[in-house]
């Protein structure tokens, strides 16, 4: 009997040392259906291509690629969304340990004003390769005409004033109006509505390269780009107790797939890294 019980609590430590960390990741209302969609089968060790139309922006790549990384990396993990209103209030529940970590990057400066608080990852896109473009409707896609930075002084722009390094890009550029909305689906709506004329949106790789945000779809305004300065990176709380563990096998699994080159392969089939806009006129602060 003493035998049996030994083996009994020796096979359920086992099972609970074995257990499955779990890995709660703060997304977007949006971003939410979209992840679930193209993690439908739920494996992600099968994922041969980012070439969907889900992944519509570099953030949900960002979403994917912090994932996978982390099962790259070695570690048994569980992963469940949980929504956000936008992706301050995302990084925020890193910050502060709600969440493990985040599946958005977060710019560089962001992590060493909070280096406290946070862990920081390898360079998920470096310096100088992230690019926007400038999106509109279709109705004003033929009326927009933007061959310099000149012509950004009679537009008005919606964007998010807690996305500091697009604020201040869209500041310098001197549009005639910067306005600000919490969200994504409310810049959407600005330009729907025509109170403003144009977003800062990641390059998508449908065929038109537009995107849809709750049922409004934009379109880049063709010959132009914008680069934003700075580099992205992962995100782990170090008031998590799970933290340092979650940290540890997400950077093993970005080398890993820093040497296979699958981190830049991702960017370029999903579109984020834009083929068709590489040669685009870069517009710079005059």
């Amino acid at each position: 009997m003493k035998n049996l019980l030994l083996a009994v609590f020796s096979g359920l430590w086992f099972s609970l040392a074995q257990a499955a960390v779990v890995v709660r990741v703060p997304v977007t209302v949006p971003d939410d259906a979209k992840i679930n969609a193209f993690l439908a089968n739920g494996n992600l060790q099968a994922i041969s291509s980012y070439a969907s139309p889900l992944l519509d922006s570099g953030g949900l790549v960002e979403q994917v690629l912090f994932r996978r990384a982390i099962v790259q990396g070695g570690l048994d993990a569980q992963f469940t969304n949980f929504r956000v209103s936008n992706s301050a209030r995302a990084r925020e529940s890193v910050r502060d340990g709600s969440a493990v970590g985040g599946g958005f990057a977060a710019w560089h400066t962001y992590c060493q004003e909070n280096a406290t608080d946070l862990f920081e990852s390898e360079a998920v896109i470096p310096d100088g390769r992230f690019e926007k473009g400038l999106y509109t409707s279709a109705e004003k896609l033929g009326q927009l005409k933007v061959k310099t930075s000149r012509d950004l002084q009679h537009l008005r722009v919606a964007s998010t004033r807690t996305w500091v390094v697009d604020w201040a890009t869209l500041e310098q550029l001197k549009f005639a109006k910067v306005m600000d909305a919490s969200t994504v689906e409310e810049q959407f709506k600005l330009v729907q509505t025509g109170w403003a004329d144009v977003v800062l949106h990641d390059f998508a790789n449908t065929p038109d390269m537009s995107v849809e945000v709750n049922g409004i779809r934009l379109y880049p305004i063709p010959g132009v780009k914008v680069a934003l300065v700075g580099s992205r990176h992962f995100i782990v709380s170090r008031k998590h107790p799970a933290g340092a563990q979650v940290f540890e096998s997400l950077q093993k699994g970005l080398k890993i797939m820093q040497k296979s080159g699958e981190i830049e392969r991702a960017f370029t089939e999903s579109g984020f890294y834009n083929m068709t806009a590489r040669n685009w006129l870069l517009l710079k602060p005059e």
